[in-house]
């Protein structure tokens, strides 16, 4: 009866040490290559043995290591969003954040998110999105990135997300761009297609990659991606045209990226002369 006891415990022992480095095939993948369970417990990859490098497509790795996530329920647990780097069950929120070591190689830690509904936690459309929304706050993640950003006096009822590559959106009280929050002003309007979208009318411009303009009472504001439009240098993300007439300023029927007010013409944020 010893005998069998001690073969079984080393059975035991052995098969936990195999789930806890490698993925077996019985493990079901959850969040693209995040997240895997089992019939016992769920996982996620911390990091790889083994690393080769594969040319053209840079720094790839074999062999991934799991590590067991003891505080997650494995019945409820599922992913949230389309990166596959954030999760949730009913008690938490997961975020696998991607750090590089100073040999290009991947590194991952797995964070438990706090002060979060798990129960209302959402992608905020139903596309692939960047941004996240509880009932109390909105919330803000990439693929690769390594920290989930929580927005201060964010507005998930009112949140509209306007590009959901570059990662902008909106609501009654902040523009959102470049991981940042920026308050609005009095009276702040959106520009598009010839018109102008107060704050009720935000809803409108769902998903529409083009809004780069915006303007209140006093002035006119670049809202765009701070990397397109053949710009010379990098800039940020929600910026004053200075020189732009705010009582003239309009973009061209059609879109959102071209504009033009008494003096100037636009073109994301680069400007030239009425000819």
């Amino acid at each position: 009866m010893k005998k069998i006891i001690k073969i079984l415990s080393i059975i035991f022992v052995a098969y936990f040490i195999i789930l806890y480095l490698f993925t077996p095939f019985a493990k079901k993948q959850i969040a693209y290559d995040d997240y895997y369970i089992d019939p016992f417990f769920v996982y996620y990859i911390s990091g790889y043995l083994f690393n080769y490098d594969a040319g053209y497509f840079g720094k790839q790795s074999q062999f991934p290591l799991v590590k067991i996530i003891f505080k997650a329920n494995r019945w409820s647990f599922n992913k949230v969003g389309c990166s596959g780097n954030i999760a949730k069950d009913k008690n938490n929120i997961y975020f696998l954040g991607t750090y590089q070591n100073s040999k290009g190689y991947t590194k991952r830690r797995l964070d438990v998110i706090q002060n979060v509904d798990s129960s209302s936690f959402r992608m905020a459309t139903t596309e692939c999105s960047l941004f996240f929304f509880d009932k109390k706050n909105v919330y803000y993640a990439t693929p690769g990135a390594s920290d989930f950003i929580k927005f201060e006096n964010s507005d998930p009822n009112t949140f509209v997300q306007l590009d959901s590559y570059d990662g902008n959106g909106i609501d009654k009280n902040y523009y959102y761009c470049d991981r940042k929050q920026y308050k609005l002003t009095e009276n702040f309007k959106l520009l598009y297609d010839g018109k102008e979208f107060g704050s009720n009318e935000y809803i409108y411009l769902k998903n529409k990659e083009t809004v780069v303009f915006a303007k209140d009472n006093n002035s006119v504001y670049y809202i765009g991606d701070s990397n397109v439009g053949g710009l010379d240098k990098k800039i940020e993300c929600f910026v004053k045209l200075e020189d732009a007439d705010v009582n003239t300023f309009v973009t061209d029927v059609g879109g959102g990226i071209k504009a033009r007010d008494k003096f100037s013409r636009y073109e994301y944020y680069k400007k030239k002369l009425n000819q």
